[in-house]
């Protein structure tokens, strides 16, 4: 599947920091990296209708080119594992790596797949991954797991800048 010149107009396209939280929700800014244009619509609905923002990546070569260009903005990666380009794994591994070089806030990484293969789940924690989300999404299942996994980076965060 040929990437697209979507970025800029994802980004206008979904309100970046426009959309109402919902109750009890944290609000965040996604980033998902999904070739599939199904998927990736229907996720992006399914978020922007919870109060998130998102970024979409065609595969994961774009997805570390979305997270630099945005990386101040990111609160949470949902990443395909199997893509074109690159595939979960190595943008995963890509983007932790950069995070601890920049000594930078870690976000959290979940794999949302329809790989839903056994030792997959184990490869995906070994790999840094926070999460495993299987296909088809069960959307509050999804936000629970973001949710939580944000909120613990965030504590581990606040914890280091001393506050």
């Amino acid at each position: 599947m040929p990437t697209r010149p979507g970025l800029m107009r994802t980004v206008t396209e979904t309100g970046l920091g426009s959309a109402p939280v919902s109750p009890g929700g944290t609000k965040m800014t996604c980033l998902i990296a999904e070739d599939n244009m199904i998927n990736q619509n229907l996720l992006k609905k399914q978020l922007i209708r919870r109060g998130h923002s998102v970024l979409v990546a065609d595969d994961g070569a774009e997805a570390v080119k979305v997270w630099e260009t945005h990386k101040e903005k990111i609160d949470c990666i949902l990443m395909d594992l199997a893509m074109p380009n690159m595939d979960g794994f190595d943008a995963t591994e890509k983007i932790l790596a950069r995070i601890r070089e920049l000594e930078g806030k870690r976000i959290p990484v979940i794999a949302v797949t329809a790989q839903a293969f056994a030792g997959n789940r184990e490869l995906c924690f070994e790999k840094g991954m926070d999460g495993y989300i299987a296909k088809p999404v069960d959307i509050n299942l999804l936000t629970s797991v973001m949710e939580e996994q944000y909120e613990r980076y965030e504590k581990v965060w606040r914890e280091r800048r001393g506050g």
